[in-house]
């Protein structure tokens, strides 16, 4: 029984919602797609961010399996596609011999929103700005490890432009 929801989301565009109880540690989907080369991959990463600049949809859902390959969650009945980003994020994904699973980090009840770390690189953050309003929001999609990277990036892009000035 699916334990989910896709709607509207107040974070971004759609988002998945707990429609009953999730247990902490409890694996609550499977984040599906199609295997394609990384080549692949990033061929269809720029076709869809050319929609994107155009105006029409352009989201990207390519999963990094391993250093070959890609998961292209970008196909119908993939309801993992539409878990937003969270500085705070209450699910994570796990990578379990090639198959990806969204695992619940915390005891969920109906009507929250699952969430995870989209883990994106600081050296990129300008690219994607976060609007997950948590409390811990640092103002971009960069996983966590790479926070102390970001402020120094966004410290010196401040020096940077006041120089400009």
């Amino acid at each position: 029984m699916k334990k989910f929801k896709v709607r509207k989301s107040g974070v971004h565009g759609r988002g998945v919602f707990c429609t009953e109880k999730i247990s902490r540690e409890e694996t609550v989907m499977e984040y599906l797609g199609e295997k394609v080369s990384i080549k692949e991959g990033d061929r269809r990463a720029e076709v869809q961010m050319k929609k994107a600049s155009k105006g029409k949809v352009g989201a990207v859902f390519l999963f990094e399996l391993n250093t070959r390959y890609y998961l292209d969650g970008n196909i119908p009945g993939n309801p993992a596609k539409y878990i937003n980003h969270s500085c705070d994020p209450n699910c994570r994904f796990e990578n379990d011999r090639g198959h990806i699973y969204v695992i619940s980090q915390k005891s969920l009840k109906p009507e929250d929103e699952l969430t995870v770390d989209y883990g994106f690189d600081a050296e990129i953050y300008e690219d994607h700005p976060c609007r997950c309003g948590s409390e811990n929001c640092v103002g971009y999609i960069v996983q966590r490890r790479q926070w102390r990277k970001l402020k120094s990036l966004i410290e010196k892009a401040k020096v940077k432009a006041k120089a400009e000035a």
